[in-house]
């Protein structure tokens, strides 16, 4: 789709379904394995939804927190919240402890709705989010022990069917600029920062050029939790804007992936590569080839793509951006291995440390510039430090370095900072190391990125141990199992002496990095559950890739 032409006060979710709903109403908009919804259907619950949020006390543009699985409700619960211009904070169902209590108490919600399974979570981190008044409980009866009888007493509880059942509420005009979401990355050093979300950067997440062609009428294929804005906007939002059906599925199975494809009907999909990279590894069979999927974007590429495409006869497509910036680069045919050109409405440069512009062929940073205001993050939330370096002398500063070549592709190189790109998520490498120096034995560590063999990277940690004390890299990684998300705990332990440091005693992250894995305790290698390769996005809902 050629957004080019769509004004800016036109890429809101409202104007969206405003429109579709004059052509196809009856159309199906969404299904999952339980239900389905039409257009209509999903608008008149969407509302009704909204409606309960209001009895609530949910605002306009005040936050919500979401901490739910992949289903119609979670889509409804943030078309709600899109369409009466509140704002939706979506948490990874992975979080537990200090991370998910940071980020609730940074976004300052005073409302949740959640998992019945996750709601023991919430009880655990109570004096940690102080701002938190009330809960919204789906799927009551998966909520552990006591669970119910503990969260009333702490707030205010109310069920999921209460929200759905409420009087409709209109829909609320919406402007470009006002937020649709507030989305926690962790692409930097520091701690995970609240991207700020206009409804018109959402729009240009979700709109098709070099994500995948989901035509009027067809179905997309949606693996990618709706806590990523790769499921939420790539995913659902894509087949809204462009008149089609997503079908949620509720999770990523490697060994399922094309059966379920071919049952959904699906034209289209999306995967990150570690998904990629495990359907490559399972033993070939007809499925590879019996399914209807014409083309499936993903992010990034498998290294053997060439033999991917080959083998499973679909149309490759893959991009480039992050949360702060949106896809602002793609290959929309994807046989080599470029990201692609920059998409319609981005200006994008190759800039030094000093912000001058680069020639063809040398690696700097990627910087961009959108044609239209409110396409971009406009910052974070409530740091004014970062968002002045992000936006520093006009221009949206990536981060990550790339270079183009003399015909105008680009090719992705590094990231320039100490984040952690593993199984579709990023991970800051501080957020890793204060987990870690939780731990009572532990005097000092230092987390990187070491590459993997299932593409992106896997997370090694360099531990010193206090004096007086020994520890296992065993018994180290038992713990952190208990306290991170799963796809946090690190594949490699290292036990040193001391850490490398500069004379300002500055960890030389470099030196640990360029180590490599030699000698470390390899989970894997060791059989360890909770950092296995099956560790994969599919698993944070429940779901293993096999």
């Amino acid at each position: 789709m050629d957004i080019s032409g769509i004004a800016i006060e036109d890429r809101n979710l409202v104007r969206v379904m405003e429109t579709v709903l004059r052509e196809r109403p009856s159309q199906t908009a969404i299904r999952d394995p339980d239900r389905a919804l039409s257009y209509e259907g999903l608008w008149d619950e969407g509302l009704r939804i909204a409606g309960g949020l209001t009895g609530l006390g949910v605002g306009r543009q005040q936050p919500l927190v979401l901490m739910l699985d992949n289903h119609i409700d979670n889509v409804a619960l943030w078309m709600a919240i899109g369409l009466s211009a509140r704002i939706e904070v979506s948490v990874n169902t992975a979080y537990r402890g200090q991370m998910l209590a940071y980020i609730i108490a940074d976004s300052h919600a005073e409302v949740a709705v959640v998992e019945g399974r996750y709601l023991a979570r919430l009880i655990e981190i109570a004096e940690e989010i102080p701002s938190l008044h009330t809960v919204v409980v789906r799927q009551r009866a998966e909520a552990e022990g006591d669970s119910i009888e503990r969260a009333a007493r702490l707030w205010t509880l109310h069920d999921f069917a209460e929200l759905a059942a409420a009087n409709a509420a209109s829909p609320e005009p919406v402007a470009p600029w006002e937020l649709f979401s507030f989305s926690y990355t962790s692409g930097t050093t520091g701690r995970s920062k609240g991207v700020l979300c206009p409804h018109a950067h959402a729009f240009g997440q979700a709109t098709s050029d070099g994500l995948g062609t989901t035509l009027a009428g067809e179905t997309r294929f949606v693996v990618l939790p709706q806590f990523h804005a790769a499921g939420r906007w790539g995913g659902v939002y894509n087949a809204l804007i462009h008149r089609g059906t997503a079908y949620v599925a509720h999770g990523f199975s490697a060994s399922r992936y094309w059966e379920q494809a071919k049952e959904a009907g699906a034209r289209t999909s999306q995967l990150v590569g570690t998904m990629a990279e495990f359907l490559q590894l399972q033993p070939e069979r007809a499925a590879d080839r019996d399914h209807d999927l014409r083309e499936i974007c993903i992010l990034p590429l498998p290294r053997a793509f060439a033999a991917w495409r080959e083998r499973f006869g679909v149309k490759l497509l893959t991009a480039y951006g992050s949360t702060e910036s949106g896809a602002i680069i793609a290959n929309t045919d994807a046989r080599s291995n470029t990201v692609g050109r920059p998409r319609d409405g981005y200006d994008i440069r190759i800039f030094d440390e000093n912000d001058i512009e680069l020639p063809p062929g040398e690696v700097g940073e990627a910087v961009v510039r959108p044609s239209h205001p409110w396409t971009t993050s406009i910052g974070y939330l409530g740091r004014d430090e970062e968002t002045a370096a992000l936006w520093r002398n006009g221009w949206l500063h990536t981060g990550d370095a790339l270079y183009r070549d003399e015909d105008g592709n680009f090719f992705f190189v590094d990231r320039l900072d100490d984040a952690i790109r593993r199984r579709g998520e990023n991970i800051s490498s501080v957020e890793v190391e204060l987990h870690v120096c939780t731990h009572p034995m532990v005097a000092e560590c230092a987390a990187v990125a070491v590459p993997s063999e299932f593409a992106e990277d896997e997370i090694k940690i360099a531990v010193t141990v206090k004096p007086g004390h020994s520890l296992s890299e065993r018994a180290l990684v038992d713990y952190l199992a208990g306290i991170m998300p799963r796809f946090m705990v690190p594949r490699f332990v290292q036990f040193v002496d001391e850490l490398p440091k500069t004379a300002t005693s500055k960890i030389r992250k470099t030196e640990i990095r360029k180590a490599g894995v030699a000698g470390c305790w390899d989970a894997m290698t060791e059989d360890y559950a909770a950092a296995a390769a099956t560790d994969t996005p599919a698993a944070q809902h429940g779901k293993e890739p096999a």
